[in-house]
């Protein structure tokens, strides 16, 4: 899933940034997923405040590769 968003002067030019991951917890009892990998001290959003459900999460991928490195690790952890 992209993120579009149109200009004001030229709404027919859009910009894709792909400025966000997005993840489902198939994990046997989970039902929240944000706040099972808030436990693993990883933050993300819950699908629920986007109209998803909450099986599923946001999770902001615009910052440092430090970051981005950490986050793959603690995933590959669970």
């Amino acid at each position: 899933m992209h993120c579009v968003f149109h200009t004001l002067n030229y709404p027919r030019i859009r910009f894709v940034f792909a400025a966000f991951a997005w993840l489902r917890c198939e994990k046997e009892g989970v039902e929240d997923c944000a706040e099972f990998l808030a436990g693993h001290k990883i933050v993300a959003r819950g699908g629920e405040q986007f109209g998803g459900d909450a099986r599923c999460v946001r999770i902001n991928m615009l910052d440092r590769d430090q970051v981005f490195d950490m986050l793959v690790q603690r995933l590959s952890a669970i």
